[in-house]
């Protein structure tokens, strides 16, 4: 309980992940280049794409916005990342920027590639207060930390208040895509239904399936390559290509809707119980392990599909699901066993007619991977009770936060320091702050 002036100290445990050297992409002049052009498919059921019910700015927003992410004509597929991977020499870089810009409350595009050297370019096409945070995956964490950042570390923080508001950023190069980091998330701590994704590379092979699913890419020199797609709903896949001089390479790449396996996987056409008896095992991948669902009337029913993939060489069995909360959250998998190379989805739903300000639910996940037994899925946001005051509107007598710094630099360190800073809160309001919880980023 804060009356007037609290001083608050926090410390940060300040942890420097140095990577490691992989050769650098050298530019050369490329002779008798080729070209890499294709299609990318999904084979079965596609699942429905989600409805997100804005709970901010409704009357600018709308009522019901479409997720986006299963945009699929004929079984093509859209916004695919597709890339050769580990090429160390041909064409330069292209200086061209990731253009991002919030429109009726979306990012557009919702995919999009980068290059190092480059910039990022933002803009707000909405007459309200827009803000973004881009988030870089950290995915080492899971097996280095005991508390991992569920959402990756905020690379750049961005308030856009108006509308026409442009702001440039720099790719820098520990943004590119890695298998240890991964790609970077679009978020916005405003209207937390907001999703993006872009991937950094520090060479120019990628591009973005248009709404035919095609994508293409020039001056490739001679070689046989890994060719790697991902997609935020069907995962990653992966097939050869070889590039001839001076000829064009036609491929195609089809994913499985969630329950089947990829074409690209030797395991397509097995069952789980045949996958089972070639023996391996399971790795289990959860794809976002936290859904933060904002501001919610007390009463009202969260739903939610977590999706796990599994990216062993065994079956992965999901044994048991066991809520934080038995009384108010519920969760079921489907399937309850997820052959190698294929996905599931973990089904929760929360139930907030007894909750109030903010909430967070767990449902634990145990499985039969042997590296990674027990996962932790978290639904957190803010509940409002019957009779309180909606977003921006403030009771009488109410405390008012002032912070006199938000941020604080603290230069270049050794590995294994730690970091302690104070930042002070001032109570400005007539009534009495009360500070409800710390939430680390």
């Amino acid at each position: 309980m804060l009356k007037r002036r609290v001083l608050m100290v926090l410390a940060v445990a300040a942890w420097i992940a140095c990577a490691g050297g992989a050769e650098a992409y050298q530019a050369v002049a490329v002779r008798d280049g080729g070209t890499v052009k294709g299609t990318v498919r999904v084979r079965g059921a596609v699942p429905s794409d989600q409805t997100i019910v804005p709970d901010k700015d409704v009357e600018y927003c709308g009522k019901a916005l479409r997720a986006g992410e299963y945009l699929v004509s004929g079984s093509r597929v859209q916004n695919v990342v597709v890339w050769i991977d580990g090429i160390q020499r041909g064409k330069p870089l292209p200086d061209n920027a990731v253009a991002v810009t919030l429109r009726k409350c979306r990012a557009e595009p919702r995919v999009s590639v980068g290059f190092v050297g480059g910039k990022y370019l933002f803009e707000n096409d909405d007459d309200i207060l827009h803000t973004l945070q881009l988030k870089l995956g950290l995915a080492y964490q899971k097996k280095v930390s005991s508390r991992p950042l569920e959402d990756g570390a905020t690379i750049y923080n961005l308030a856009l208040p108006v509308k026409g508001l442009r702001i440039e950023k720099p790719i820098r190069r520990f943004h590119r895509y890695d298998p240890s980091t991964g790609f970077i998330q679009v978020r916005s701590n405003t209207h937390d239904w907001i999703r993006g994704y872009i991937f950094v590379f520090d060479q120019p092979y990628a591009a973005v399936t248009d709404a035919n699913g095609s994508f293409a890419m020039e001056d490739v020199p001679p070689g046989t390559y890994v060719l790697k797609a991902w997609h935020e709903g069907f995962g990653v896949t992966e097939r050869k290509v070889t590039v001839r001089p001076g000829g064009t390479a036609e491929v195609e790449i089809t994913f499985a809707a969630p329950g089947g396996v990829s074409v690209e996987s030797p395991w397509w056409g097995a069952t789980a119980a045949e996958a089972s008896e070639r023996g391996g095992r399971p790795v289990l991948e959860v794809e976002e392990p936290s859904y933060g669902f904002g501001t919610v009337a007390q009463g009202t029913v969260v739903r939610h599909d977590f999706r796990i993939l599994n990216r062993g060489d065994a079956v992965l069995k999901v044994l048991d699901l066991v809520p934080s909360c038995s009384e108010c959250t519920s969760a079921s998998a489907r399937p309850a066993e997820i052959a190698p190379g294929a996905s599931g989805i973990i089904a929760v739903t929360l139930d907030t007619r007894d909750e109030s300000g903010r909430v967070r639910k767990d449902v634990e996940v145990r499985t039969n991977a042997p590296e990674r037994s027990r996962v932790i899925l978290s639904l957190h946001g803010t509940v409002r009770a019957s009779g309180a005051p909606a977003a921006g509107e403030s009771e009488p007598g109410s405390g008012s936060a002032w912070v006199t710094e938000t941020r604080y630099d603290f230069g270049t360190i050794r590995q294994g320091r730690v970091v302690h800073h104070a930042f002070e809160v001032v109570n400005k309001g007539s009534g009495v702050l009360r500070i409800r919880d710390l939430v680390p980023a």
